[in-house]
């Protein structure tokens, strides 16, 4: 036999025995046939919306023009919001450029969703054991909201997925051991998950407890956590450059002064509880809450011991703070409607809380209704529950995603329209304006951009006489940016605004396109 033929076969039987070893272990199948379930519900549904949201659209309209830097020059109505980071414009404008679609943009966030499941078993693992890993990651991945947001253009799921990254490298670094590469490694996923979503700054609160609490003042002695920071500041460092060219940098990144964040108060902590109460319907909140309590009980029962440095009691510090940090956050500083994906990244520690509060009652049955097939029963027991739960998370996934699959299709095939229709030096007015600029690549306008403007349709008559748009669209969409005189403004001006096209028809007109004609 010809000696790389030799090798080829020597690494074939390698490579059966470390599946052989790997799957001798009936847990690992476990956990195997879970990534499968995972994998399968996300290509499910993972390319099912036919058109993007406003916020979508911000961020592939920002892909767009880095994989097409000519774009700039006719989308000039477009900045990247100092308030958002643009990891994912810079992601999706890398697969645009190689000739990407939607549909492989669509699947670049599966990928990070299958890996988010992977590593909450992983940290599952690390922080608890083997069952309390795969419970999570299960229930992860099955969760409706994290289902829902693997199929949308949106920053929570790569975020989520970048800081499951930087726990699971601060466990390796800090946690179970002295290693400043894993720690660096930290470092990097966490600026990576603050490159991602601006909020994910605040998730660096539950790293600064342990650390402290565990170190004391020597941890600013600790070159691990030098390492960390750096490679914070070397992942988070094209966000900063860009912030540096706007004045007052920090004020436009925060937004306070604006009525952005100025406190929830009891509203927001109440409306908090009832994002989490639908995220995770009754089964999994009540086993959640019971969870926390027992998990707390110790750290509560042990204030000397965890001030003394007991690594346990710190450790469970650390996976509270993280699973509380959203809600404490939002509840304390925003005053506007919360949304449900605002809170993904809490939700690996809590289904791991989940987890802990299961094995926990495995381990009491085994105890105290001691038979030979007690450990099995704990075990169907435990399934019973997980497939009951699970049920009710992918019949509201299945629900939710199909409702909203078509929504906000009209702006699509306008914008595609559009498009066909005109040049791109040629502009057009929409509320729906990053969506239109997205499919039509034409540069694109508000209604209004002040209230003045909004209560005077004269000062728009003004405005459009200044920008000169080719079209002007008129649609059910954006209510919120589209003034109430803008529905039956054609009407009144016929001299300016001739209909040419109508979505879906004529007869049933839920979008229309003007010609302007001046």
């Amino acid at each position: 036999m010809p000696e790389h033929e030799k090798d080829t076969e020597g690494r074939k039987n390698k490579l059966f025995e470390i599946l052989k070893k790997y799957f001798s272990d009936w847990k690992n199948v476990v956990f195997v046939l879970i990534l499968l379930i995972t994998l399968f519900l996300r290509f499910e549904y993972y390319n099912i919306n036919v058109a993007q949201w406003w916020d979508e659209a911000d961020y592939t309209t920002g892909a767009k023009i880095i994989a097409n830097p000519g774009l700039k020059d006719t989308l000039t109505q477009y900045t990247f919001n100092p308030r958002r980071p643009f990891f994912t414009s810079l992601y999706w404008g890398l697969i645009l450029y190689f000739n990407g679609n939607d549909t492989a943009l669509h699947f670049s966030v599966l990928l990070f969703s299958i890996i988010g499941v992977w590593l909450t078993y992983l940290i599952g693992k690390e922080l608890f054991n083997k069952d309390v890993g795969i419970i999570g990651s299960f229930i992860l991945g099955v969760s409706w909201v994290h289902l829902f947001y693997t199929a949308r253009f949106l920053t929570e799921i790569i975020a989520t997925t970048f800081y499951l990254g930087a726990v699971y490298f601060f466990i390796k670094g800090f946690v179970k051991g002295n290693n400043w590469k894993m720690s660096g490694l930290a470092g990097l996923f966490f600026g990576l998950s603050w490159f991602t979503r601006s909020q994910m700054v605040m998730m660096v609160v539950p790293f600064i407890i342990y650390l402290f609490l565990k170190e004391k003042f020597k941890l600013f002695l600790d070159k691990r956590v030098y390492a960390s920071l750096i490679l914070i500041l070397i992942a988070i460092s094209p966000f900063l450059i860009y912030l540096l060219s706007f004045e007052n940098p920090l004020q436009r990144y925060t937004g306070v002064g604006t009525g952005r964040f100025e406190g929830g108060g009891l509203k927001g902590f109440i409306e908090n509880t009832g994002l989490l109460w639908n995220s995770f319907q009754w089964v999994f909140f009540i086993l959640l809450v019971i969870g926390i309590i027992v998990y707390a009980l110790d750290v509560v029962l042990g204030l000397d011991i965890l001030w003394k440095g007991d690594n346990e009691s710190i450790k469970r510090v650390f996976i509270l703070v993280w699973l509380l940090m959203p809600w404490i956050f939002f509840g304390l500083t925003f005053n506007r409607g919360l949304e449900d994906r605002y809170f993904l990244v809490s939700f690996p520690a809590a289904f791991l809380i989940v987890g802990f509060l299961l094995d926990k009652g495995r381990e009491l049955f085994e105890k105290f209704i001691n038979f030979k097939y007690s450990k099995w029963v704990a075990y169907i027991i435990i399934l019973i529950i997980l497939a009951y739960g699970a049920n009710g998370q992918i019949k509201i996934a299945d629900g939710i995603i199909k409702a909203r699959a078509n929504t906000f299709d009209l702006t699509k095939y306008a914008g595609e329209w559009i498009k066909e229709k005109s040049s791109p030096t040629e502009r057009v007015i929409s509320a729906s304006k990053y969506q239109n600029m997205y499919y039509s690549e034409r540069d694109t306008f508000p209604f209004c951009e002040n209230n003045e403007c909004k209560n005077n349709e004269t000062l728009f008559i003004e405005k459009m006489k200044v920008i000169k748009p080719k079209y002007v669209v008129v649609s059910v969409y954006e209510p919120g940016f589209t003034p109430q005189w803008a529905y039956t403004i054609a009407q009144r001006y016929p001299q300016l605004l001739e209909p040419v096209q109508a979505f879906p028809s004529p007869e049933n007109a839920q979008l229309i396109i003007y010609n302007y004609k001046e």
